[in-house]
């Protein structure tokens, strides 16, 4: 109730101006003086209180992504009126939300400060985890650690995984703090393990004020166009970070490549690099950058790596994020220290006399480009003078199958890593195993993200040979290359479709047509060459099946309906595309093709193309 309350001082103000005013009628000014007054106080009272959703949308961050404003409020409101809000806390110096959000691992609940989601209980737990498992890692006997930033509170708990004495955490909002409860599960809770100091305070103020030293210093703080957070960026921070580490002491940042621009992202590089001479960069997910700095070069302990990587709770807290090896840990460095002074390059600093990030970062924001520069020198899929961890361990020992498995699998997943380098995984994986159908499909996968079709489908095709008697082997080659031939078909050369169409049938015979996709695929196959009558025969006969066996939850109910109404539509049946159309509409309102298509009939408009 802050703005109302700070609204009714100043209409007190305006009331007592009319009633100490001795000009006028005095009854009159008493009487509009006390009915506004009673007026404004009954306007509060019954207004509805602030929509928390809305609180908590972040319009802001929409401006830079070019998406078509609501047609109204009301309507605005209604896009976020069903969010689930676990909690909503305003504070003097941020607006605290957790919700829960959907994601296809199941529910996760979500930190949003002042309109901007800073952590997650799923999405983000590979950064949360990979700022304290990082440097608890690459530091020979770290035993004191301090967190800037406590967020879920995830990464001091992965910190709080070792044998560490002491963890100081500095929060300067509470609100955070009082939101820890949700995010439990998923950080252990910190604040209930002895060894775990929080202070409640500005974490500027608390590095000078402090008299304590640490082995490890790890800042979070939220993203530099937020007001304010450029401070905890300046070379001023970054010295008085240097001077809070004991000898051989790590200090991790944080940092983001999305909303940012190269330029940004190099200031911030260099103003980092002016305090410590020694700096590797890190990517444990394609939107966000770990930089580990120190006074001297950081080499991973490959058998102290091992030794923690097998303590339960150091295992089961990189388990799930999908890091089951130090191999993998090892291919989440991009850059070594030479090319990280190499991309950042000459240039000014970030300091606190010329704040240049607290106005460049905004600016940033504003335009988008997104971080684009590493791409080009990243030292895992580009050649390199110098030698990264990851090709010291390679040229000494390879990787084992596992090792292989596991840092190809975690690069190939989406947002998670460099699908290039999973690609160069998996073609050394298959060089081993060059016939093992599983290990096919896999690269066959990652070549298709990375652009290379025609390999894709080659590698498709062996693993249909490979496994004749496999529907799903043969449904997949068959649809891919009825795709690639759909992309180069055209009037002179005419797609052939007589391969894709034997497979699915095979692939139909040894489900004992039981499986919907395959008559559905048969279906938009004859559908696109305009065989309308045999689609429709596919389709019917698609819908039968699910019927009586569990239909493929990637089908739609109302998306076959619609496909089975224009077979009947392009044939001149039109009573009968109606019924289907309809249907198709009662099952989804939202089907506009359906609904073009009732409209069509109903008017006896002309006969649309195939979509």
């Amino acid at each position: 109730r802050t703005l109302e309350l700070g609204i009714l001082l100043n209409a007190a103000g305006a009331l007592a101006v009319l009633l100490l005013d001795g000009k006028g009628h005095t009854v009159r000014r008493r009487v509009v003086a006390v009915g506004g007054g009673l007026a404004f106080v009954l306007l509060l009272v019954l207004l509805p209180p602030w929509s928390q959703a809305t609180l908590l949308t972040g319009v802001f961050r929409f401006i830079n992504k070019n998406i078509e404003p609501p047609d109204s409020y009301s309507s605005f409101v209604r896009q976020y009126e069903s969010m689930t809000i676990l909690s909503y806390d305003e504070g003097t110096t941020a607006t605290v939300g957790v919700i829960e959000a959907p994601t296809p691992e199941g529910p996760q609940q979500v930190l949003i400060i002042n309109g901007k989601a800073d952590a997650s209980s799923r999405t983000d737990l590979p950064t949360q985890v990979l700022l304290g498992e990082l440097p608890m890692l690459l530091h020979p006997s770290p035993s004191k650690a301090l967190v800037i930033g406590y967020g879920s509170g995830v990464t001091a708990g992965s910190i709080l995984r070792h044998s560490v004495e002491r963890v100081d955490c500095v929060e300067i909002s509470p609100e955070v703090v009082r939101a820890a409860d949700y995010f439990a599960e998923a950080s252990g809770l910190p604040l209930a393990d002895a060894r775990f100091h929080l202070q409640v305070e500005d974490a500027l103020a608390f590095l000078q004020l402090t008299d304590r030293t640490y082995d490890v210093i790890v800042s979070e703080p939220s993203n530099p166009w937020i007001a304010g957070i450029g401070s905890l960026y300046t070379s001023e921070f970054f010295d008085l970070c240097r001077r809070r580490l004991d000898d051989g002491g790590l200090m991790v940042q944080w940092f983001h490549l999305y909303e940012m621009d190269d330029e940004m992202f190099r200031l911030v590089l260099r103003t980092f690099q002016a305090s410590f001479p020694s700096v590797t960069l890190w990517l444990p997910m394609t939107t966000d950058v770990i930089l580990i700095g120190a006074e001297h070069p950081v080499v991973p302990n490959d058998e102290r790596i091992v030794r923690l990587m097998s303590q339960p709770q150091v295992r089961d807290d990189l388990r799930r994020i999908a890091v089951e090896s130090p191999g993998t840990l090892l291919t989440l460095q991009v850059l070594s220290e030479q090319n990280v002074r190499t991309y950042a390059g000459d240039g000014p600093f970030n300091t606190e006399d010329l704040p240049r990030l607290e106005y460049g970062a905004p600016r940033a924001f504003f335009v988008n480009r997104g971080v684009k520069g590493l791409d080009v020198i990243d030292e895992r899929i580009h050649h390199s003078e110098s030698v990264t961890p990851l090709q010291a361990r390679w040229a000494e020992r390879p990787f084992s199958n596992e090792e292989l498995l596991n840092a190809a699998r975690w690069h190939g997943r989406p947002a998670r890593g460099s699908p290039l380098l999973a690609y160069q995984l998996y073609v050394e994986l298959s060089r081993r195993h060059p016939n093992d159908p599983a290990i096919v499909k896999m690269l066959a996968d990652i070549a298709a993200q990375v652009g290379r079709m025609d390999e894709s489908l080659l590698l498709l095709r062996k693993r249909a040979e490979l496994l004749p008697r496999d529907p799903i082997a043969l449904e997949n080659y068959a649809w891919k290359s009825f795709e690639a031939g759909n992309r180069t078909a055209n009037a002179i050369v005419p797609q052939r479709t007589e391969e894709s169409e034997q497979l699915l049938r095979r692939a139909i015979a040894l489900v004992q047509d039981t499986v919907d996709l395959y008559r559905v695929r048969l279906a938009d196959i004859m559908f696109a060459g305009k065989r309308y009558r045999q689609a429709m025969d596919q389709y019917a006969r698609a819908i039968q099946i699910r019927e009586k066996h569990r239909p493929d939850p990637y089908i739609a109910h109302d998306a076959l309906l619609t496909r089975l109404a224009l077979c009947f539509y392009y044939v001149d049946e039109k009573p009968r595309a109606a019924g289907y159309a309809l249907r198709a509409t009662q099952l989804n309102p939202d089907n506009a093709q359906a609904r073009d298509l009732v409209y069509r009939i109903w008017t006896e408009g002309s006969t649309p193309e195939p979509q």
